[in-house]
């Protein structure tokens, strides 16, 4: 099972023609989309993909907000970003009825259990100071993540983490710090592979 955390299905769905300052078309894409929407394409065809409730509504929420940083990067006029966002929120919409999980809390505890027992771990400790520094650089808080704080976040590992329990071969392709500097801890105690789509290439 291939599970796409939010920024993960933003990459992946934004990718149309937009109207440039100077009134020719420019395509509006986000980093990394080549790569990550290859990987995309073929959980979609093998039938493996997973969208969780929480990834899906996450997705839709931000739309907006990706869909601009993306034209303004492209050389696009923000004015026709509503209508983008729209069509980016109907697509997101159309994926998870398709590949839907539901969101399941039963390994929340165990989650928050591996990252306390990861905080220390010699072995993270280059991740977590690279998250560290990541999240101080974008003026986010870069203590420790927790069920309580970073309710989302958990709620989908612990929905994969649950499909992990049941048998599956479960892969999180995600771009966020705070997945990625606990990989190794989240393999270990959850049975999870975290893929770190910023590390792909384009």
């Amino acid at each position: 099972m291939i599970f796409a955390d939010a920024n993960v299905i933003l990459t992946y769905l934004i990718f149309f023609v937009m109207r440039g300052r100077d009134g020719r078309p420019v395509l509006v894409q986000r980093s990394n989309r080549g790569r990550v929407a290859a990987m995309l394409e073929a959980a979609i065809k093998s039938g493996d993909l997973a969208i969780t409730d929480t990834a899906a509504a996450e997705a839709s929420r931000n739309a907006r907000k990706a869909v601009l940083s993306a034209a303004k990067d492209a050389g696009a006029t923000g004015r026709q970003a509503s209508r983008a966002a729209g069509e980016v929120r109907a697509k997101i919409a159309g994926l998870h009825r398709r590949f839907r999980i539901m969101d399941r809390t039963e390994y929340l505890k165990k989650a928050g259990d591996a990252y306390a027992g990861a905080w220390t771990d010699e072995r993270m400790q280059g991740a977590i100071e690279v998250r560290r520094l990541v999240k101080e650089g974008r003026g986010k808080d870069a203590s420790m993540p927790t069920p309580e704080k970073n309710e989302g976040d958990f709620t989908i590992l612990s929905t994969v983490a649950y499909w992990a329990a049941r048998g599956h071969n479960v892969q999180l392709l995600t771009f966020d710090q705070d997945f990625v500097a606990f990989t190794i801890a989240i393999r270990e105690k959850l049975g999870v592979d975290i893929v770190d789509c910023g590390r792909l290439g384009r």
